[in-house]
C-alpha cells in the first residue's frame, strides 16, 4: 500500500518514530493502524457488554 503524506504529516510521522524508536516508516504506520483498530474493537466490545447488561 502506498500512503502519500504531506509535509506536515511526514514531520509528525518522523517525530513519532523518534519517540517510539521505530526505524521503518511502514512499521510505524502499521502499528498505528493496528492500535486504532484494536482500540475501536475494545470500545465496541465494551458497548456491547453494557448493552447486554441493560436488557
Amino acid at each position: 500500500m502506498i500512503i502519500r503524506l504531506n509535509q506536515e504529516a511526514q514531520q509528525q510521522l518522523e517525530a513519532l518514530m523518534l519517540r517510539t524508536g521505530y526505524t521503518s516508516h511502514n512499521h510505524c504506520i502499521n502499528v498505528m493502524i493496528s492500535s486504532v483498530t484494536n482500540n475501536l474493537r475494545r470500545e465496541d466490545e465494551k458497548k456491547a457488554k453494557i448493552k447486554a447488561t441493560h436488557i
